[in-house]
């Protein structure tokens, strides 16, 4: 209905759809906040930005998503605004859309102090899949934050591996206590599943974190080499890694009924709990 509309008398009624959400009424508010998002007007993408509220938020948000589509210059030129909690929103839509000329402004706000920014910034680069992101997601893997170091190995898997592992390693070698346990939650989950070989080399690691991590990724390999480390660990030195490897033998059938045997006697009360 609104393609029907001159320029003029669009400009109006968005002009009064925005004073309606200055009223009282909730349901008001809903209705301007929904006619608002089916303009497919650049300005009402701003109004919709303007309004930020957090009450309001799936409503406006999935309205700007609408504007969006079609207004993806407007909704970039937006992540300049002052308020950031609504940076947010528009790096998210971003993202989702695959906005690929965002790349920039997105990454700009890789350093903002609010966590919930800098994971949408996680999920956005991720969401983009462009090469260029990569090392800028390896930076969030030591961020303070544990939702956008999450966010941001959830985002790495989605690239292809052999892109992903020279840069992961690199990063590896120049800090290797600090990256160890990231690098291998974040290789272990590389899909296509990547080599046992590239596994196993970990299982000798003096963090335990990285122990049980590498234990917890075996069970994914259903391979002679997996199940013998898995026995090995039932004699590690942390009771977590022990826990793990009994977890991850169980997809292996009866052939592990004899180990498990072996450490009903283990000090741990979980390990036997487990076994």
């Amino acid at each position: 209905e609104f393609e029907k509309f001159k320029s003029k008398e669009l400009y109006l009624i968005i002009n009064n759809l925005k004073d309606f959400l200055n009223q009282d009424d909730y349901n008001v508010k809903l209705g301007s906040i929904f006619l608002l998002g089916l303009t497919d007007n650049p300005e009402a993408l701003n109004i919709l930005i303007s309004s930020y509220s957090s009450d309001l938020l799936p409503e406006i948000e999935d309205s700007i998503f609408c504007l969006a589509k079609n207004n993806a210059s407007t909704l970039i030129q937006n992540l300049n605004r002052e308020e950031i909690q609504c940076r947010e929103i528009i790096i998210r839509i971003l993202g989702k859309l695959k906005i690929e000329s965002a790349y920039t402004s997105i990454v700009d706000n890789i350093n903002i102090p609010l966590p919930d920014v800098r994971t949408e910034v996680a999920f956005a680069l991720g969401e983009l899949n462009n090469i260029e992101s990569i090392n800028d997601l390896i930076k969030l893997l030591e961020d303070p934050s544990y939702d956008v170091q999450n966010q941001a190995i959830i985002s790495l898997q989605k690239f292809d591996k052999e892109i992903v592992l020279p840069k992961l390693t690199e990063k590896l070698n120049k800090t290797p206590e600090e990256f160890e346990l990231i690098f291998t939650k974040i290789v272990f989950e590389l899909k296509p599943i990547i080599d046992i070989s590239e596994v196993i080399k970990f299982s000798n690691s003096d963090n335990f974190l990285v122990r049980k991590t590498v234990a917890e990724s075996l069970k994914n390999y259903h391979q002679e080499e997996s199940f013998e480390k898995l026995v090995d660990f039932l004699k590690d030195s942390h009771s977590h890694v022990r826990e793990e490897a009994i977890m991850s033998l169980e997809s292996f059938g009866d052939s592990v009924i004899v180990h498990l045997l072996n450490v009903l006697n283990d000090e741990s009360p979980w390990v036997r709990y487990y076994a």
